[in-house]
């Protein structure tokens, strides 16, 4: 998934949750502008784990105040630890001391 398909998933699951009529962009404030509150996260963090197969924690979700930042936080956090994860799984073969 690029970066491209991964903000619209996310922003599409902000505005659906929401239910606001500003449009979801990187910038939008998830409080203030889009009016998310605890409960509004937390089916946002079931979305994001529906659509990307990803538990969440709720500590790193509170954290974030832009929908940027739930992008970035998909990719920094959670994204490249599970590609990371795959990877070294594909590489660990007889030549890295892993004989089947």
């Amino acid at each position: 998934m690029d970066q491209t398909e991964i903000e619209t998933t996310v922003f599409a699951i902000l505005q659906k949750i929401s239910q606001s009529a500003i449009a979801v962009g990187p910038q939008v404030k998830l409080r203030e502008e889009l009016g998310m509150d605890s409960f509004a996260s937390l089916m946002v963090m079931n979305e994001l784990d529906d659509a990307f197969g990803i538990e969440i924690f709720e500590e790193d979700f509170l954290k974030v105040t832009l929908a940027a930042d739930v992008v970035r936080l998909l990719q920094e956090r959670y994204l490249v630890s599970a590609t990371k994860s795959v990877f070294e799984q594909d590489t660990a073969g007889p030549e890295n001391g892993n004989c089947a």
